[in-house]
């Protein structure tokens, strides 16, 4: 039986591990010219695979290392939209998940209240809750390098992280109730030998990361 294809025309993912190989084709192309941290040289596909990895040793699902993976692509890719995702074949929870990672100032200029603001926002799903969490840890571990160290901003950075981090891991989703949640969607499931490939890719991709930076 032929594979069920999008809009486009092209594969529907069918399992877990196409999932995540599907998002993880998805975001390197939208984010393919855009840096992670000012002046560190590194692709934004560093950050990414951190966040996958980390989802990954967690024992997250599918679903929500796909929304990991795609957290940025619509507040931060200039013209890729929720509708492009669903058409691209990402099941809805992940689609949900990335709309709540989602944020959208509507004129609102303090920085805090921002940041209280995208928490609250990511809390309201299970999923988007999980991957703020490790989005802002990996970038709460990752801000003493960018910018320089003499760089003020690195601090403020570690700061508005590590708040998000505390506030977050109070109750936070775990990958039983997460899969409660997604109830008996087959494609969030990944076996074991799934998580050792995705492991060695993820792994893969932060070196190939750090070697383009260098």
């Amino acid at each position: 039986m032929p594979k069920s294809t999008t809009p486009g025309g092209g594969s529907l993912p069918e399992t877990g591990l196409e999932l995540i190989e599907a998002a993880w084709e998805f975001a390197a192309a939208a984010h393919d010219d855009q840096e992670y941290g000012e002046g560190t040289g590194l692709p934004y596909s560093y950050h990414l695979a951190q966040v996958a990895l980390k989802l990954l040793e967690l024992g997250y699902d599918a679903c929500t290392i796909a929304a990991g993976i795609l957290h940025d692509v619509v507040e931060d890719v200039k013209g890729v939209t929720f509708q492009d995702l669903e058409e691209a074949g990402f099941p809805e929870p992940v689609v949900v998940g990335v709309k709540g990672m989602t944020y959208f100032a509507n004129g609102e200029k303090n920085k805090e209240r921002r940041r209280q603001d995208k928490v609250a926002q990511a809390k309201g799903n299970p999923i988007s809750w999980v991957v703020k969490y490790v989005d802002s840890w990996c970038n709460r571990e990752a801000s003493h390098d960018w910018p320089k160290a003499d760089d003020p901003r690195g601090e403020r950075s570690f700061e508005k992280y590590d708040k998000n981090v505390k506030e977050l891991e109070v109750d936070l989703p775990l990958p039983e109730q997460i899969q409660e949640h997604l109830g008996d969607l087959a494609i969030s499931s990944l076996s074991e030998d799934d998580r050792s490939t995705l492991s060695t890719m993820f792994t893969g991709k932060i070196d190939d990361a750090c070697n383009r930076a260098a």
